[in-house]
């Protein structure tokens, strides 16, 4: 079952100041010819049988019992819309972007599965972080981007029953950042089967990128769908296999996380390119370990938390050091290796490329590139909006944008770190040089 929602915008002149506002506010960046397609899907917990389109069923549902009335039975209320019918599926949502009119325009394109952060869905993800559409309609670029949604709320247990705002989720990326273990993988497994069957996109060209939540997601896809995926770029976030505590005792995860551990251990190689700002005061750059003195993150451990004597270390990230370390482990690459420095104006990239002794032909390239955001938020999407991203705009929007006074230039930027160079084209940069073969995944292809 999908909708799809063309994105061409009209403007009233008469407005047009508000009319931006509202435009870029929502983060309304699409190509003047494309198409969202909501996708929702039942996933069967026997990931053997196939994943179906929801039902519009009505059923009645049983609400918990009144505490103050415990002798009289739960009432009933009637519900009613698009459901999975067994009790064994779960209903689980994503956002297809594809570049032109038509849908026939995502056959035998690279596909890129973009994943949100903590607290955050599908639509924030596409609209307000990364912008990553205005790069995929480009006509030199032209591939199709798969926002999938978390399942578990928020990711705080403690927080769910006060907050209770929908539409806002976590992932199940092990050591974070869900305390419910939900089977991403068998869902992207199935969502990516999906579109493949229903789009035709290219199967040799799948590609995995997420900030925070699903940065952390990115590293464990990469992980365990190294049959598929050719190449990952985690943005502020880690590869978190399980929780360690830093406590003598051990204590549980402050938030419950870490219910599902795994063990990273890819069947294939995979190119990854890990993007960090030093300024991150969330998932810090040199680990949640190493930010005692970090107010920001000791004020939202306890407040999500509820407990004051939670430090930043209970949170458990490890560096992004640690974490790329580990990813040239995997991708068979000499661990003494120094790195190629490249500097750029903001940033600064450090590519392994050379392959232990022994693994000449079973290797990949792992790239860390570290930048200082020249916004306020380390935590944040690299890169900035441009003349050439705001290209694929409709006539409409970019004469608004020409309008917009100088002062309110930086809402173009909500969401992003603001810095040159490494952004949304350097991604696709580095992704679209790395194929892989389905039939042997072993063949990893390097076109760079």
């Amino acid at each position: 079952m999908y909708s799809v929602k063309q994105s061409p915008f009209h403007a009233n002149k008469k407005h047009f100041l508000l009319s931006v506002l509202l435009v870029l506010s929502c983060g309304y960046f699409k190509g003047i010819e494309a198409l969202d397609i909501n996708i929702e899907l039942c996933i069967d917990s026997d990931l053997t049988k196939p994943a179906v389109s929801p039902e519009w069923i009505w059923k009645q549902v049983e609400l918990p019992r009144n505490p103050l009335t415990p002798s009289l039975p739960p009432a009933r209320v009637p519900v009613w819309g698009y459901q999975c019918r067994d009790v064994n599926q779960l209903q689980r949502k994503a956002i297809l972007h594809i570049p032109g009119d038509n849908p026939n325009n995502a056959k035998d394109r690279p596909l890129v599965m973009n994943l949100h952060a903590l607290g955050a869905n599908a639509f924030l993800q596409q609209q307000v972080v990364s912008k990553l559409d205005l790069t995929a309609d480009r006509p030199e670029n032209n591939f199709v981007v798969l926002y999938p949604e978390g399942y578990a709320k928020f990711g705080s247990k403690r927080l769910e029953p006060f907050l209770n705002i929908p539409n806002i989720y976590a992932f199940n990326a092990g050591g974070c950042c869900s305390y419910e273990p939900i089977d991403e993988i068998g869902f992207f497994r199935k969502l990516i089967e999906y579109v493949e069957n229903e789009y035709q996109t290219k199967q040799e060209q799948v590609y995995v990128t997420g900030m925070s939540n699903g940065g952390f997601m990115t590293n464990r896809v990469a992980c365990e769908m190294s049959d598929i995926i050719a190449a990952a770029a985690p943005v502020a976030g880690v590869l978190m296999e399980k929780y360690d505590s830093p406590r003598d005792p051990p204590r549980d995860h402050p938030l419950g996380w870490g219910v599902d551990p795994f063990v990273c251990n890819p069947e294939n190689p995979v190119p990854l390119l890990h993007i960090h700002s030093t300024k991150d005061e969330i998932v810090p750059f040199l680990g949640s370990e190493n930010g005692e003195e970090n107010q920001e993150l000791q004020g939202l451990a306890t407040l999500i938390t509820g407990d004051a004597s939670v430090s930043p270390s209970d949170l458990g990230f490890p560096s992004a050091n640690t974490s790329t370390d580990k990813w040239r482990n995997f991708n068979n690459l000499d661990i003494k290796e120094v790195g190629e420095k490249i500097s750029r104006k903001d940033s600064t990239c450090t590519l392994y490329s050379k392959p232990k002794s022994g693994s000449e032909d079973d290797f990949a390239k792992v790239e860390l590139c570290v930048h200082q955001s020249t916004e306020f938020f380390g935590h944040c999407w690299p890169g900035k909006v441009d003349k050439d991203d705001l290209s694929v705009l409709p006539d409409e929007v970019q004469n608004l944008v020409n309008l917009l006074p100088e002062q309110l230039l930086p809402i173009l930027n909500i969401g992003l770190c603001g810095n040159d160079d490494v952004n949304n084209q350097y991604i696709w940069d580095f992704f679209k040089g790395y194929t892989r073969d389905r039939e042997d995944p072993v063949l990893l292809r390097d076109e760079l």
